[in-house]
């Protein structure tokens, strides 16, 4: 018997319920729910309502809705969960903190990265940073325009490599909140990228921007070499946003 509904808002507490009963195992991956003609009879209410509940559903990524079949339960990722979280959570002025909370967790990552990391678990550091400094060179190199999609790509890899250090330090709490806070660190990316890129264009200070874009490389060569002093300073110099061409 399900639990007594509050008449208002009855979209989103169905939904919060049948979120409770996958995330319960009560509705297992892949299983199908009841149709909409049964939740409606389950719950009491309007099949317009059921059909909301659903829709948040599919929004978090915890259902699939495919026409003419029904809805089934996705299997759970916590990766594309937290990305659908923390582009709910984005607010504007939150960008002005993004680079203290890196410093707190990516130091500590980089730390722990250091102290117990093998040489073997650093090769997925190496390619990454390896791959940054490819796409890089090409906007150094003028073969890349500025554009969005190639912005996206760079930024994409850069969010990759700080990720890799937090997955390396094997702290799984350091590697879910830089999860959960994705969208504003990549906007926070974008915007140095872009300004350094664009500052290097107009002053032409090509050597100074290569210098930027291979300190990836840097960090984990320094990484390897189990040197936490100058990996802290190689952290800190490219994540200073208040200098666009340290």
């Amino acid at each position: 018997m399900p639990n007594p509904l509050n008449r208002s808002n009855l979209s989103e507490q169905i939904s919060e319920i049948i979120k409770n009963k996958i995330e319960n195992g009560d509705y297992a991956d892949g299983e199908k729910l009841p149709s909409e003609n049964e939740l409606t009879k389950i719950y009491g209410v309007s099949r317009l309502t059921i059909r909301s509940a659903i829709q948040r559903l599919n929004a978090l990524g915890l259902v699939e809705t495919k026409a003419g079949y029904g809805t089934y339960v996705k299997k759970f990722d916590l990766k594309t969960y937290l990305k659908s979280v923390s582009s709910k959570i984005m607010q504007p002025d939150m960008l002005e903190n993004v680079a203290d909370f890196r410093k707190l967790i990516e130091l500590e990552s980089i730390k722990l990265t250091i102290k117990l990391a093998t040489d073997e678990e650093l090769i997925v550091l190496k390619k990454i940073s390896e791959k940054y400094c490819e796409l890089a060179n090409k906007f150094i190199k003028g073969k890349s325009m500025i554009s969005e999609e190639n912005l996206d790509k760079l930024v994409e890899c850069d969010y990759s490599f700080h990720l890799a250090i937090c997955e390396l330090s094997k702290n799984s709490l350091y590697k879910t909140a830089y999860l959960t806070v994705q969208e504003p660190i990549k906007l926070f990316l974008k915007s140095i990228i872009k300004s350094r890129i664009e500052t290097s264009i107009k002053f032409d200070l090509t050597t100074e921007l290569h210098d930027v874009f291979s300190g990836h490389y840097a960090i984990y060569e320094a990484i390897k070499e189990r040197d936490i002093e100058k990996a802290e300073k190689l952290f800190k110099n490219i994540i200073n946003h208040e200098i666009l061409i340290p």
